[in-house]
Order: C-alpha cells, then structure tokens, then sequence
C-alpha cells in the first residue's frame, strides 16, 4: 500500500510535468506567432501599393486561369483566361498576345500619322507623313505610278513580253542586276548578297555574304521533284492578270511560249537551290576572295565586276582580294551553267517580272491588291505605315518616346536597361558551359540589343534627327513612286556602306516594324514599343521584367550559342563529356511532346536550335534577375497587390515568362508552323524550358513525377 509520502511525491511529480508541458506549449506558441507576426509585417512591408503595381496586378490576373493546377498544366493556368477572352477573329490564322500588341502600336502610329502636320514638326517627320499620304493615296498611285513603271519597264529594263521585235543584241543581264539592285530596292535576281558581320573578326567588322534568291515559286511548281501542272496553271494565270493590268497586247501564243520558258527556269533555279540539302550538307559557309571564286566557279558569271560596280556607287572600293562569305558553293556552280544555258529573252522577261513583282507592287496600288492573296489581312493603311516604317524607323521610334511616352517612363526604361545587361553580363561570366567564342559572341549581342533605343532617347535636338534624314531631300506625296525610288537607293547606300563601318559602333539604319527585330547576325534590336505590357510593366516588380523581356534577351543572346567541348581545357566536366547525349535529349523530348490542339508531335530535329536557346534562356534569365536581387536588395522586388499577392516574385517571374506565349491560333496555322517553322508552337514554348528547370518546381511546390516536374528532365 502507498504511503502518504509517495502519494505526495507523485503528485508533485504529475504536476511538474504537466507544469512542464503547458510551459513548452506555451513557449512553442509563442515562437510561432511571433513568427507569423514577423511573416505578416515581412509581407505587408513587400506588397506594391502603387496605382501601377494594382494596374500591373490586375491586367496578369486577368490572364490566369486559377482553375488550372499550375503543376499539371502551366500554359492554360498561365493564359487560360486571355485565350477564353480573345477569341480569334475570322479573317486571322495566326493571332496572339504579342500580335495584338503590334496591332495597337501600329494603329496608335498610323493615328498620329494622319493628324495635320504642325509647323514645329521636324523636317523628318513632315518626310514620313508625306510618304504615307503619298502610299495611301490610290489614284494618283494607279495613275502616276502605272504609267511611270511601264516607262521604266520598256525604256530601262526591257521587257521582252511588252515589247513588239524586241532585239536581245544589247542586252546583258549583268547591268540590269546592278540597276536593279541600286535604283528599285535591292531586287537581285539570280542570286542574293548582303553585307553582314563577319564572324572571324568576333562579329566586329563586316563583310560580303553571297547566298541563294528566294525561289519559293519554282519549288512551289514541283511536286516530289516533279512538274504540276496545276501549280503550273495558276502561275500562267497570275502572270497574264499582272500583264493586263499593264496593258500590254501581245499575242497569245506568244506570252503562252515566254511563261513555259520561264516556269523552266524557276524550276532548274529551284532544283540548283536544293542540292545542298539534298547532299546533307550542313557545312558552314566558305569564305574565299574574287580570284578563288573564279576560279572555283568556272562560269560566265563575272562577280567581281558586278559587285565591285554596285558598292562603288556608295564609295566603297573592292579589290579582288576581298574576302566573300559564300553560303552556297552548289548553287553557284550551277547557276552559272544555267544562265549560259538559258537564252537572253527569257532571262531578260525573268528580271522584267521580278521588277513588276517587287517594284511594282510596292508602287501601284492595282498590282498590290492582285498580289495581296500572299497578305490578304493587310489593309492599305497597314501595309503604308508597314512601309514607312521600313524607311523611317529611327524617326518614327523617337516619335514615339517623346510624343508617346512620359519622361519618367523613358527614364524608367533606360534604368532598367542598364541594369539588365549588367545582370547578364555577371551572368555570361559565371556561366560555365559557353566556350569562349560562344561568350564573346553573347556579349556582342547583348550590347547591340538595346543600342536603338539607348541612342535614339539621349537626342534631345531634333535636328540632329533631321540631318540623317537631309539627303533625301523633298519627298513628294503627289508622285509616290518617285518618292520610293530615292527612298530605295538612299536605303541602298546606308547598307553598301557598313561594309567600312566598325560593327560595334550604333548606325539608325531603319529597320522592319517587328517589336523584336532579328538582324542577320542573330542579333535582335528591341524597339520601344516593346516596353509596354506583357513584355515590360512601368514601375512594377523587376521580376516579371526579367520573366518577360528579360527572357527575350536572353533566348536571342544565348541562340546559336556553342558548349565549350574540352579541346582547351584538360579538366573536362561531365556535361562537356555527354554533349552529344544531352542535344539527343531535346530532340526526343520536343519529337515526343504532342501539341494538345492538332494532336501533332513538334519535330525536335527541326526546332532544336530554338529550344535549346529558351531552355537556356530562362534559366539565364532567372540567373540574372537573382544576380539583379542580390545586387538591388529587396527594397524594388515587391510583392504585387491583390489579386495577385499570393505569389512569390520567383512565380511571378515565371508567369510572366508563360504569358509571352498567349496564342489563340487556329488548327490550320499550328499544323503550318509544326511542319515548317523552326519554332514549336507557343504552348510547347511556354511548358517544356520550365518543366526542364528544378526553379520552376521549387517556386510552385511541384512534386516530382508532376507533369510540370517530370522525372526525366534535359539540360545542359
């Protein structure tokens, strides 16, 4: 039996443990409101309460579609609600978020376009409205331009077909390339050259790139490398529209014989084009000089003269010493057997259509709309404007910042822009798997990238803007192909003379209307247009920037981009070892993945260059925008308001990246673009870099196995 005193003793004992327990509870309460306290003032001191973050905050709400599980499916939680919202319009196959975009930056220009011109507008400006107005003018461009290209046709270029007994004595193709090229806007038949960075001097200088015409039509006329006839019929019959159109009597028979010859020639022009693929060849281009192209190339072709006689209208002399870039040694070869091989009337009728195919679309109005079935969605003030900005870019995007544009959001942007490429060049640095060609051609990118807007917004006097411009002297409305022609040639020169020019240094050279326009060498030049919604949101978190814009910078600098394989380096990690098996990865990963809407598998093969670069890009780009945090502090990587304040800035990063590629394309377009383009569609786009990337599962707690944290992932 217990005695008194260990019954006592018990208790004290129970006490003391229950004493014990409620004092550890209480403790462990304590911590974890304190914590929860500290959590909520972390937060609220994190959330953006600006007018523009509720604005920033709202517009990507309205994208989401929350019903989705963002670790099932990222593109529709991502854009499921702006496909819902924006059905595609009829008359459109292709339309997207960033599609709409350009279309309200076009229509926004073309508005101030048509506004009467003020007496204070600089000389620039007075010349780009004077040619819009002079485009959108139709009459006059029938009237006026009609007659003045079937005078340029019969008295400059000859035209076999319009011209009763013509006499082919005089004729030499050489010439009428040279005039062509210089005087109606780079039309070169035959054969195509550009002046571009020369990547032996790591894209610093320039050089001479020779390269195949676009011979889609003789290929669109063969079928498994044989004759259709119905394809056949259709070209016969757009070829006599065009020549009613011109007014042109001729016999029957006689154009019938002159459009035979000439759909052969197309079709041996194609079939020269296509050797190179066919032998499997994927050899980079040769770089020799004049003396080894001819000797190589054993034809009647004489290069040097005709290349040498176009660059000196521009004052630049070539010797034949002068090393050429030569993409396609197969087609040259043949060309010049063809053409000796072909008889001069329909080389010259061959050049004659070319013109009125070009020139003359571009100048009368009749012949645009014959040929707009290529761009029936192309209204006549799209295709104007289009034009206009084609020649007046600089202008036009100067326009734009200090018309358009509020000073502080200028000054917001160029902030952002320096403090991007100092990102990314911290970034470029620590990366590890980029040889060192690979690296410097990176950075050449990323300093060229933003060099349109970083020198177009530090002109403060317009007339700096003007004398750019001054050489083209008056540009009359009335008489629009005129106006074209000096547009044309002016354009000719400034590209003719970048071959003496220092590729780092910046040249406002226009450039197409594209937000993001691809040069030549790879390089991107982003317009300011661009910054504005979903690429670039004012005054709002830099974390959806980097996601967005910063992404885009990003997959363009790292395209094209070559691992570092070892050959200098004896200590050769595991990813340089498996290169080959980590490419192969991509390919079977993108071959496998079928595109929800058409059921069609991407080709892997085929795209591959692309998606390597958003693979890397974004985790580059999610790189640079940690190296940005670490470097900024927390005080500007706020949390955005409701209804967005559940997310992270990590998520918000990859939101914004998803909502790039909002699209609402049709089934038959997604079918074009997997069978043709070097692209997958735009959901692939937005699913496959960030299933890829461990961050991407960690910022949105995917369990591995997820669709969107597959077990089997493929990196670099």
């Amino acid at each position: 039996m217990e005695s008194v005193y260990e019954r006592v003793k018990h208790n004290k004992y129970r006490k003391g443990l229950i004493c014990s327990i409620l004092l550890f509870f209480l403790l462990l309460t304590s911590l974890a409101l304190f914590v929860l306290i500290q959590n909520e003032e972390e937060i609220g001191i994190a959330v953006c309460n600006t007018e523009q973050c509720f604005s920033t905050a709202k517009k990507i709400d309205s994208y989401l579609d929350r019903s989705i599980d963002a670790c099932e499916n990222f593109y529709q939680f991502a854009c499921g609600s702006w496909i819902k919202n924006n059905p595609r319009p009829r008359d459109k196959q292709s339309f997207s978020i960033r599609s709409v975009l350009t279309e309200n930056v076009m229509e926004q220009m073309i508005a101030f376009f048509e506004t009467k011109i003020s007496y204070n507008d600089s000389d620039a400006l007075k010349k780009a409205i004077n040619v819009y107005s002079g485009c959108t003018d139709i009459d006059k461009r029938n009237d006026i331009g009609l007659h003045e290209l079937k005078r340029l046709l019969q008295n400059v270029i000859g035209f076999p077909i319009m011209i009763k007994d013509w006499n082919s004595n005089s004729y030499n193709w050489e010439k009428k390339f040279v005039y062509t090229d210089l005087k109606l806007g780079s039309i070169q038949p035959f054969f195509r050259y550009r002046v571009d960075h020369d990547k032996e001097t790591n894209y610093s200088t320039y050089s001479i790139h020779i390269y195949n015409t676009d011979h889609s039509v003789g290929k669109e006329l063969l079928d498994q490398n044989r004759r259709t006839p119905r394809k056949e019929r259709e070209y016969q019959d757009r070829i006599r529209e065009q020549l009613k159109i011109l007014d042109i009597d001729v016999s029957d028979s006689q154009i019938t014989r002159d459009i035979d010859d000439l759909i052969m020639l197309k079709i041996r022009l194609a079939n020269a084009s296509l050797i190179k693929s066919r032998n499997n060849d994927a050899s980079d281009a040769k770089k020799m000089s004049f003396y080894q192209m001819e000797s190589k190339f054993l034809n009647q072709i004489n290069w040097f003269k005709i290349l040498s006689t176009i660059f000196k209208e521009a004052n630049v002399n070539l010797t034949r010493d002068e090393k050429v870039y030569v993409e396609d040694p197969y087609y040259l070869t043949e060309l010049g057997n063809i053409l000796k091989n072909t008889s001069v009337r329909t080389l010259a009728n061959y050049i004659a259509l070319e013109v009125v195919n070009k020139f003359g679309v571009a100048t009368v109005e009749k012949l645009r709309k014959l040929a707009k079935d290529d761009n029936e969605n192309e209204t006549l003030r799209k295709f104007c404007y289009t034009t206009t900005e084609r020649f007046f870019g600089a202008a036009l995007d100067y326009i734009y910042m200090k018309k358009l544009l509020d000073a502080n959001v200028l000054f917001q942007i160029r902030e952002f822009i320096e403090h991007l490429k100092y990102s990314f060049k911290l970034t470029l640095k620590q990366n590890k798997w980029m040889d060192n060609e690979a690296r410097v051609k990176a950075e050449f990118k990323l300093n060229k990238i933003f060099g349109r807007i970083l020198f177009l917004s530090s002109i403060t006097d317009e007339n700096d803007l003007d004398a750019y411009y001054s050489e083209l002297g008056f540009l009359p409305s009335q008489n629009y192909l005129t106006s074209y022609k000096k547009l044309v040639k002016w354009e000719k020169i400034q590209s003719l003379q970048k071959l003496r020019q220092d590729a780092n240094s910046f040249n406002i050279i226009s450039v197409p209307t594209d937000m993001f326009t691809s040069l030549k060498s790879k390089t991107i030049e982003i317009q300011i247009a661009a910054f504005q919604p979903p690429f670039y949101h004012h005054s709002s978190p830099s974390s959806i920037n980097f996601g967005a814009i910063g992404n885009i910078v990003a997959r363009e600098i790292m395209f094209g981009a070559k691992i570092d394989d070892g050959k200098s380096n004896s200590k050769i990690n595991e990813s340089r070892k498996n290169y080959a098996e980590r490419i192969n990865c991509f390919k079977t990963q993108y071959s496998e993945f079928k595109e929800p809407n058409t059921g069609l598998k991407v080709n892997g093969t085929l795209t591959l260059q692309n998606n390597i670069a958003e693979n890397v890009g974004v985790q580059e780009a999610f790189t640079a925008f940690k190296i940005h945090e670490a470097l900024r502090g927390k005080i500007e990587e706020m949390r955005l308001p409701k209804p967005m304040d559940d997310f992270s800035m990590e998520q918000l990063f990859f939101i914004a990246f998803a909502q790039l590629w909002c699209n609402n394309d049709s089934e038959e377009e997604i079918k074009y673009k997997i069978e043709s383009k070097p692209t997958p569609p735009d959901s692939i786009r937005a699913i496959v870099p960030v299933q890829n990337y461990d961050e991407f599962a960690k910022a949105f707690n995917c369990k591995l196995g997820l669709k969107m944290n597959p077990q089997k992932k493929c990196t670099l």
